[in-house]
């Protein structure tokens, strides 16, 4: 009888959960370029169009603890079922949406959808992989949900090309009978009996006391505000710089959304081989040469190439920061784990965007720049501190056997 292997098992159980993130995050890419263009057209201020995304980002800071909590108490798979639902109905909201209003309606829906989403798939993650294969499943994740957004994007760009009246209602039409779809795939979804987390000490302390996730809601903070902070201020310095157009802006961003597509399963080695510190500070440290290099880029080449080299160490940060919640979760307790650490993510997103628009209005786009680098630099800092002096982490110096 053929022996399967443990791995390749879990990551097949995983398959409908897949089947329902790719397609609740088709318009993921899309919504990012084309609201602001939609709420501009119903007559919305800078300062209502940049409060369309403060509301996203708060929604999720209240809603994800509250996700992590009911995770743990009523399972992953009502929740995923949930997620896929409101992605669903926010989908419908944004193709009737004709006043801001419903566009705000419409942003808080998703932002729930999203929240619940995410927290979802990092939890029956990592209940279904081992130690070994859990940073590249959750890789894997990232890349799935950067496919689907640019697939999704190609095919909201392609409708507004061929259809530009009807092209919102249409595109948003498509992507709600997607998450619907999605929401059918998210209730073939298997999940554990009960929440579970390995709990293996390590390091120095080890055994000394029990792991805490505290000592690192710094790291998880950080990670929200610089990665928050530079895509808006990229954009806005790409325009006012070099006059850029829209097609140009996406041509911009393009490579690092590839990166995305590509590489965070692949990057996972280096997690397992260096452990979740050293590789966060990796990361941390590729992220702030990129960020600082954009400080001093004068031409378009130059500043696409240091973005997407700072891309290629969030590429590492974003599995290790999820390893790193599961590693840390008390038993039957992972759920609770993501949300704090999620929820510290979107807090730090809220503050990165105003920082950097007050650096670039008051400074100049090269001090938001540097600021990234600089919060970055620091964090990575941070990290190998604790992995220095011992504060328990549970991936550092374990036999992953």
């Amino acid at each position: 009888m053929r022996r399967v292997h443990p791995t390749l098992v879990g990551v097949d159980k995983l398959l409908w959960m897949r089947c329902a993130v790719f397609g609740v995050s088709l318009p993921a890419f899309f919504i990012t370029f084309s609201v602001p263009v939609q709420s501009g057209e119903l007559g919305a201020s800078a300062f209502a169009i940049g409060s369309l995304f403060a509301v996203f980002t708060a929604v999720l800071v209240v809603v994800r603890p509250l996700v992590g909590l009911a995770l743990d108490r009523h399972g992953r798979r009502p929740l995923l079922i949930l997620a896929a639902g409101c992605h669903a109905a926010a989908n419908v909201a944004f193709s009737l949406a004709d006043s801001l209003v419903m566009l705000y309606g419409a942003r808080a829906l998703q932002a729930v959808g999203v929240a619940t989403l995410l927290l979802t798939v990092d939890a029956l993650t990592s209940d279904f992989t081992g130690r070994r294969d859990r940073a590249r499943a959750m890789g894997r994740n990232l890349e799935l949900q950067t496919r689907a957004s640019l697939m999704g994007a190609t095919i909201g760009f392609t409708l507004i090309g061929a259809m530009s009246s009807a092209a919102w209602q249409w595109a948003f039409l498509f992507f709600a009978l997607a998450a619907i779809v999605s929401t059918v795939f998210a209730g073939l979804q298997q999940e554990v009996s009960r929440a579970s987390a390995p709990v293996l000490e390590i390091g120095p302390a080890r055994g000394s006391r029990p792991p805490s996730i505290r000592p690192w809601w710094p790291v998880f903070a950080t990670i929200g505000f610089s990665t928050a902070l530079v895509p808006p201020i990229f954009l806005l310095y790409l325009q006012h710089r070099f006059d850029a157009t829209p097609p140009v802006l996406a041509l911009a961003f393009l490579p690092a959304g590839l990166l995305f597509a590509a590489l965070p399963a692949r990057l996972a080695g280096v997690i397992e081989r260096f452990g979740v510190a050293r590789s966060l500070a990796t990361g941390f440290a590729a992220s702030a040469l990129g960020y600082s290099a954009m400080m001093w880029a004068d031409s378009l080449p130059a500043l696409v190439v240091a973005n997407t080299f700072a891309a290629l160490g969030v590429a590492v940060v974003e599995p290790a920061r999820r390893v790193l919640a599961a590693d840390l979760a008390a038993p039957g307790r992972i759920g609770l784990a993501f949300g704090q650490s999620e929820a510290l993510v979107a807090a730090g997103a809220i503050i990165g965007p105003l920082a950097g628009g007050l650096m670039f209005d008051w400074v100049s786009p090269q001090a938001a720049f540097g600021l990234a680098g600089g919060s970055m630099f620091l964090a990575g800092i941070y990290c190998i501190n604790i992995h220095r002096y011992g504060i328990p982490l549970n991936d550092l110096g374990v036999d992953l056997k």
